[in-house]
């Protein structure tokens, strides 16, 4: 697309980067809801410790 510099047209919008399925070495692996879980609160722990 002309004047977007990397923009893409999907069809369905625009996104300035490939879809992560299309990243070169992207390897999905399987995650439990429990494993969710542990990464997110921790995740949500330092956002909240960041806030003023």
């Amino acid at each position: 697309m002309a004047g977007l510099g990397g923009v893409r047209g999907r069809g369905d919008g625009l996104t300035a980067e490939l879809p992560v399925p299309e990243w070169e070495g992207h390897h999905p692996e399987q995650l439990t809801a429990d494993d969710f879980e542990k990464v997110w609160s921790t995740a949500r722990r330092q956002i909240a410790a960041r806030a003023p």
